[in-house]
């Protein structure tokens, strides 16, 4: 990533370079105002608190502050396309899917399935993950995706299938609520790493079943995908520069906060970040779940199966062009790309009802503008999230704001089963003259 790519999330050199050089009594300084001491607050007492703040194991001291580094930018990348590339296959096949076991059942049963575990993990992580280390919890999320890509590829009934892409969605939820919190640990660059690979999960997770299917089945396109969790074991064993060591579960600063002080921050987050992040991520699954599978073309150069795909390949271009865009494009109002997503579904929705558009390439722009739409949302919100953070709440705050989209995406599923048969049930049978 270059320099001028990464503007916006990453201070200027010069400030590292007087940052490195600062001496020690004045970082102490600096140390008191992060901690929010008093000026007459014992050294000591600081610098066993922000131990206890940082708690990892850089073996640097407690004045200094996460530098920026190409390598754990690269490292965060990969981790977040490999932790949501199982859930973007799951959307991606949850067609080819069911129509080798259950073809009446809509799509929107999968996205359930697929996103619901995820919605339990981000809820209920605050109360008992801090327990664990997180290289176990990377471990259990590498081992959970890889038993949803062996369950879906070996399964012969909806119900296997169904637990596969269950599995998914919990690895997809650990994983986030992990990597979100532990980028507190590093440079605040490493969010735009991490949005990027979220992003490109679902580019490179949809361009790469849509080719695999059209050269083999889709079930040994899931067997080559098994690939996946070993990447994510080596990036985060072998590539991130240092870890996080996790392990001392009392030193915590989650455990700092009463529930009183949890529900205040909470609070701060509603109105600028969790209801749009909320709005755009119902709208668009709406869409996604509810509409693709009824926008279908007869008699075109692609079969409805393909376009399907198609779908879901030019939806996840979208988002990784605009989770990638931060460092040239910044929004800090945010609620308006939420609010033209919300015009999206009204109209997608109108002209799938009364079928005007007979033309597929209209379509496929639309969607292309869609998953721009939602990137913009995400990489923003978390962005403002942790530049307008403390470094010892951002953890916290990051973790928490992630719940809303994930809700969003929950309740679109329900949504999206009644929009598929509300569709299904009005509109005629494709129409046999040619569409293009």
């Amino acid at each position: 990533m270059s320099r001028e790519e990464t503007r916006g999330l990453l201070p200027s050199e010069g400030a590292m370079s007087s940052s490195s050089k600062a001496e020690s009594a004045h970082n102490r300084v600096d140390k008191q105002r992060l901690l929010g001491a008093g000026d007459g607050s014992d050294s000591s007492q600081v610098e066993s608190t922000s131990t206890l703040l940082l708690n990892d194991d850089y073996h640097r001291s407690p004045d200094q502050s996460p530098k920026y580094s190409r390598r754990d930018w690269i490292a965060y990348f990969l981790l977040g396309l490999t932790n949501n590339y199982g859930y973007v296959i799951m959307l991606s096949g949850a067609h080819d899917m069911l129509q080798r076991t259950a073809p009446n059942l809509g799509t929107g049963v999968v996205l359930l399935a697929d996103i619901v575990p995820t919605f339990v993990v981000k809820t209920t992580a605050p109360l008992y993950l801090q327990r664990f280390s997180y290289s176990l919890r990377v471990l259990l999320t590498i081992a959970t995706a890889l038993a949803s890509f062996l369950l879906v590829a070996l399964s012969n009934t909806t119900a296997q299938s169904l637990i596969g892409v269950v599995f998914a969605s919990l690895s997809a939820g650990l994983g986030e609520v992990t990597f979100l919190s532990m980028s507190s640990h590093h440079h605040k660059s490493t969010i735009s790493g991490w949005s990027s690979g979220t992003g490109a999960a679902g580019a490179v997770g949809a361009l790469s079943y849509l080719g695999l299917t059209s050269i083999t089945t889709p079930e040994v396109t899931l067997f080559v995908m098994t690939v996946i969790p070993v990447i994510m074991f080596v990036s985060y064993f072998y590539l991130l520069t240092k870890r996080p060591a996790g392990d001392a579960v009392t030193s915590s600063p989650r455990e700092t906060y009463t529930f009183a002080q949890k529900v205040t921050m909470t609070k701060t987050l509603v109105v600028p970040y969790m209801i749009p992040l909320f709005l755009v991520y119902v709208s668009e699954y709406m869409i996604n779940q509810g509409l693709y599978e009824n926008i279908v073309y007869a008699n075109i150069f692609i079969s409805s199966d393909v376009q399907y795909r198609v779908y879901q390949t030019l939806y996840q271009i979208g988002v990784f062009v605009s989770r990638s865009s931060h460092g040239c494009v910044q929004i800090k109002r945010i609620y308006i790309p939420a609010i033209l997503q919300m015009i999206n579904f009204v109209l997608l929705y109108l002209l799938t009802y009364y079928q005007v558009i007979h033309s597929i390439w209209p379509i496929f722009v639309w969607i292309l503008y869609e998953g721009v739409l939602g990137g913009l949302v995400y990489v923003n919100a978390f962005a403002l999230i942790s530049a307008s953070s403390k470094p010892e709440q951002r953890e916290f705050r990051m973790g928490v704001a992630s719940i809303a989209d994930t809700f969003g995406i929950a309740l679109a599923g329900g949504l999206s089963i009644v929009i598929n048969n509300s569709l299904k049930s009005h509109k005629p049978i494709p129409n046999p003259r040619k569409y293009t």
